[in-house]
């Protein structure tokens, strides 16, 4: 019988493999594993799954399948990631079917076209191959330090602080070099893209010590001067938001409610000053603190700041093509309904455990 630890702790051993129950998502771990382009063989990379760890710091056994969006790849290169709020991502691409490389300058000979020969960068490799790593600028990634231990790092062309892109050669022009240098043409060879959001999972599944947890918490519940201020500050947030929207829908109604619900118990928490284990400002009645509930409000404002975001790139999106690029209008429409489950999830949640 295998026995799982925590995953942190399974990352950071100084010899470790991957085992499948350490993912409780089959995505993620189909994310981390590479084929060997020689057996074609197919494992799962844990050096790239500790760098991935390392500059992440999510709790990647706890990531579900409904984190990871998985888009074509012309999409997933096109998506929009300027300006200063631009989310954070990383993408991985992947090479499903052996195929003909179209930026292989080789010419072959006579005898190689009698022979049916072919260099190694003449074909891309297929089953699961993982072609490249990029950031949220649509630079190359690779695996920094012993096991991925410094992470995923931007490759630099300095030979002293060089690392080298994750995937296929990004070798430009030479014998034995695939000419697929940047990532756009990575995108046009791959199969299929894996987008993570890595500002949405920090959020969920971001890692840190008990000692921060709790002071955080205390922060929290004392990052306010009143219940008035407190109430004000979300009011006011909540209505920016709203302004971005031409209409109504049930979400709006929804989270308005959620905000009324913290506020609420905010309000019980600091006028009855009752104290948990940990000396936190607790919520009569619940197991909760009040800095837990204030994170509950932000998260929920962030997800419902996401989900009028992905509506309007669905709108924008349409407008632009006519309609017909139904790729990424499905794309949004999928973040959109995503964030939008997890608002609902949310105020089920409030209902049922701050409503006393």
């Amino acid at each position: 019988m295998k026995y799982v630890k925590l995953f942190e702790q399974f990352l950071n051993e100084e010899d470790f493999e991957i085992i499948e129950e350490a993912f409780s998502s089959k995505l993620l771990r189909d994310a981390f594993t590479n084929t060997n382009r020689w057996s074609n063989e197919k494992s799962v990379d844990a050096r790239l799954a500790r760098a991935f760890y390392q500059s992440a710091k999510i709790a990647l056994d706890k990531v579900q399948d409904e984190d990871i969006s998985i888009m074509d790849p012309a999409d997933a290169y096109k998506l929009e990631r300027k300006g200063s709020n631009r989310t954070k991502t990383v993408t991985i691409y992947v090479s499903d079917r052996q195929k003909d490389n179209p930026y292989d300058d080789y010419l072959p000979t006579q005898k190689d076209i009698r022979d049916g020969y072919k260099t190694q960068a003449q074909q891309i490799p297929g089953n699961g191959f993982i072609l490249a790593v990029t950031d949220g600028n649509n630079n190359f990634l690779g695996v920094a330090g012993w096991k991925g231990s410094d992470g995923l790092k931007k490759t630099s062309k300095s030979r002293y602080n060089s690392v080298d892109s994750y995937g296929i050669s990004k070798q430009y022009k030479g014998y034995g070099s695939y000419g697929l240098y940047n990532v756009k043409r990575i995108s046009e060879v791959a199969d299929r893209a894996l987008v993570f959001n890595i500002d949405a999972l920090q959020l969920k599944y971001g890692t840190f010590d008990i000692t921060s947890a709790r002071q955080a918490s205390k922060k929290g519940a004392t990052a306010f001067k009143s219940d008035k201020e407190f109430r004000k500050e979300n009011q006011n947030r909540y209505y920016e938001i709203l302004k971005q929207r031409a209409t109504e829908t049930d979400i709006d109604a929804i989270v308005q409610e959620i905000i009324e619900i913290m506020n609420n118990a905010v309000s019980a928490g600091l006028a009855a000053g009752e104290t948990g284990n940990w000396g936190n400002i607790m919520v009569p009645g619940t197991k909760y603190s009040v800095g837990e509930a204030t994170r509950v409000t932000s998260d929920t404002l962030y997800n419902y700041e996401k989900y009028i975001d992905y509506n309007k790139r669905v709108a924008e999106w349409e407008k632009e093509t006519g309609g017909k690029a139904e790729a990424g209008s499905s794309y949004y429409e999928e973040e959109a309904a995503s964030y939008a489950k997890k608002i609902n999830d949310t105020y089920k949640s409030v209902k049922s455990e701050y409503v006393v």
